[in-house]
Order: C-alpha cells, then structure tokens, then sequence
C-alpha cells in the first residue's frame, strides 16, 4: 500500500506542479535554422505587430536558433534541424498547434480563442 500511495504522490505532484507552472501563459516557441531564415524574420514581425492581443491572450514568445544544444534540450519537440517550427503551448503545457510555415495572427488568435479556457477567460473579463 505505501509503494502504490508513493508512487500516486509522485506523479500527481509532480503533474500539479507542471500545471501550476504553466497556468500563467500560453506560449508560442518559434524555432528557426542558424543563419538567415525569412520565415523567421515573418513570423517575429507578424507577432510583434500585435503586443496588445498577445497581452490580452496572455501569449510569451520565445524564439530559438536550432543548434545541437536547442535539439537536446527540446527533444520531446521532435524538431528538425533544418526546418522553421511554430508551436503553440496551451496553459495546461500541451502542445495545441504545430506548423513549418509563418501563422498569421487570424489563425493563432482563432486557436486560442476556441479554446476552453480562454473562452471562460473572456466570459471573466
């Protein structure tokens, strides 16, 4: 009984804590090849074209040059070394969308405003 309860902890904690942590933001992970990308260079202008709506959506960017470091520190990405990748982070720490071409504002602010949550956040507001 004590091994199964332990075990219990573990995982549900170690759950909450991952959701505590990612209940703040969604999180919009850009990565690009080293070097010149076009797609990349789109997509950060794309995104910071619009600081209030990603505020209101409560959105983190974070851009990323793919290099042997960025390919082991986020291996459960799958990500390809020579390929731009879009992926979007819900609150809950789950990967909501993934794309290899620049996402317009229209298509994120649609994904996330069909979501659960940011539908009940909207009603909050």
């Amino acid at each position: 009984m004590k091994p199964l309860f332990f075990l219990w902890l573990i995982t549900f904690g170690s759950l909450n804590t991952a959701f505590s942590q990612s209940q703040i933001y969604r999180e919009v992970l850009v990565f690009a090849p080293e070097g010149f990308s076009e797609k990349l260079e789109k997509q950060v202008k794309i995104l910071k074209s619009d600081s209030k709506g990603l505020q209101e959506r409560d959105i983190k960017l974070s851009v990323y040059r793919i290099t042997s470091k960025t390919l082991t520190r986020y291996k459960n990405l799958n990500l390809s070394k020579q390929n731009f990748t879009f992926i979007l982070i819900g609150k809950d720490g789950g990967e909501k969308f993934r794309s290899t071409e620049v996402v317009s504002l229209v298509k994120l602010y649609s994904l996330i405003d069909a979501m659960p949550m940011r539908k009940y956040e909207m009603r909050k507001q």
